[in-house]
């Protein structure tokens, strides 16, 4: 559901009438402080990159 929305809301930026559009597609989301996942690869994943993307308090 979440990749429909995102088009759709692409494709009404992309609608307006403006000479230069722009939509960021983020690479990475860092979640907040206490905030845990429930998926493996993530846990495994936030773990190795937390040297380089502390979480904040």
């Amino acid at each position: 559901m979440w990749a429909r929305v995102k088009g759709e809301a692409e494709n009404a930026v992309q609608k307006m009438p403006f000479a230069a559009k722009y939509a960021f597609r983020p690479g990475f989301v860092q979640p907040m402080a206490g905030v845990s996942t429930q998926h493996n690869p993530f846990r495994a994943l936030y773990k190795v990159l937390s040297p380089i993307y502390p979480r904040g308090s």
